[in-house]
């Protein structure tokens, strides 16, 4: 996960947090502190709230022995303080310490060995508490059997949850995995549909599969017209996929010059839905 995304994360589990946190009090104190660079008075702070089992002023504490905010970065001490706030009802800490757990903070140099069993242990917490970014980890991990056996209907189940959020990258997984059968019955109709929503959405792999079936008619009419304008979607893309372009001018040599011209108007004029 790309550094500024893990970053813009972490805000949002602070802001999870701290969101049920009264206008006034100690809790407000701390974290006033903690913004202000004052972490002595926020360990103070945060300290008897924390002995009470309040996951606020936990999370807080783990935040200080994970960054070394005015005390010694430790590892173990953050998950310690940092579980104790996810078991207390905190679904967005359990899914940073999947990723403490996964490896993923690393570059923090935490002495924290990686666990692929326990950071799907984590995951769960926070996916079945309502935390998105958590669905994704869970079907990866079941997907590729990280930490976990794995199981190709149960990624499938969390990435159907993700699907329903407008997630294209994960309808393009489900396209996947009814393309090659894997958790379902093959399907390339059911394949198409997922690929054609991910496809409508601006996924470019998405884009490059539904050229590969309308070429060979694969759960959808063939129609060259529709497999130039994918393929040349899936080449232009931010992320171009490889051989996209290789294969529309291969699909070209086949085209009447007619049939060309409509793909390339087609492909300009398409807008992601």
């Amino acid at each position: 996960m790309p550094s500024m995304i893990r970053a813009v994360l972490l805000g949002l589990i602070v802001a999870t947090v701290v969101a049920g946190v009264a206008p006034a009090g100690p809790l407000e104190d701390a974290q006033a502190a903690y913004e202000r660079g004052d972490y002595a008075t926020a360990q103070r702070l945060w300290g008897p709230l924390a002995e009470e089992g309040v996951a606020e002023a936990e999370f807080g504490l783990g935040r200080l022995s994970l960054f070394g905010n005015g005390v010694a970065k430790d590892g173990a001490l953050a998950v310690a303080w940092l579980s104790r706030a996810a078991t207390h009802g905190s679904a967005s800490v359990g899914w940073l310490l999947g990723q403490i757990y996964d490896g993923s903070l690393s570059s923090l140099g935490l002495d924290v060995v990686p666990d692929a069993a326990e950071a799907v242990r984590w995951y769960r917490v926070a996916a079945e508490g309502g935390f998105m970014a958590a669905w994704q980890q869970l079907a990866e991990h079941y997907a590729e059997g990280r930490g976990v056996a794995q199981d190709f209907a149960e990624a499938i189940q969390w990435y159907r949850k993700l699907a329903d959020e407008g997630d294209t990258f994960s309808r393009s997984r489900i396209g996947e995995f009814y393309r090659d059968g894997r958790g379902v019955p093959q399907d390339y109709a059911e394949a198409a549909k997922w690929f054609g929503e991910a496809a409508a959405g601006g996924y470019a792999y998405a884009q490059y599969q539904m050229g590969l079936f309308h070429r060979d008619g694969r759960g959808v009419h063939s129609d060259v017209v529709e497999a130039y304008k994918w393929l040349t979607l899936a080449a232009a893309a931010a992320n171009p996929i490889p051989g996209a372009a290789a294969e529309r001018d291969l699909l070209a040599t086949k085209m009447t010059s007619v049939q060309i011209a409509e793909a390339q108007r087609l492909s300009s004029a398409w807008k992601p839905k």
